[in-house]
């Protein structure tokens, strides 16, 4: 009888010491997949920081974009004056020259005369 209370007690501590490394199996788990969740926030977190940089750089970009657009715009205007201006100054030596129309400035003044 006293050998079957020492195996019922070795059983007893055993069964207990399973239990035990259950529990700590549980929480161990419970760690690693709280670690888990933690450094997956933390990954979306900074991912969305990374979009939000890439967005601000884009709408920079665009503005930017846009500034020199206008700038073109503005060029191609002054350009298209210079031309006109140029072509005036080209149909005034021609006719000058006697080769040409008259300049349409000129020809109200011809005209008058």
């Amino acid at each position: 009888e006293q050998e079957v209370l020492e195996q019922k007690a070795r059983l007893d501590e055993a069964f207990s010491w399973r239990a035990r490394q259950e529990e700590y199996e549980g929480v161990k788990q419970d760690i690693v997949a709280h670690n888990s969740q933690v450094e997956s926030r933390r990954k979306m977190e900074q991912e969305r920081e990374e979009m939000g940089e890439i967005h601000a750089l884009l709408q920079r970009a665009i503005a930017t974009l846009g500034d020199r657009r206008a700038s073109l715009g503005r060029l191609m205007g002054a350009t298209e004056a210079v031309a006109a201006e140029f072509d005036q100054d080209v149909a005034l030596a021609r006719e000058l020259q006697g080769e040409g129309e008259p300049a349409a400035g000129n020809r109200d003044a011809e005209a008058a005369a």
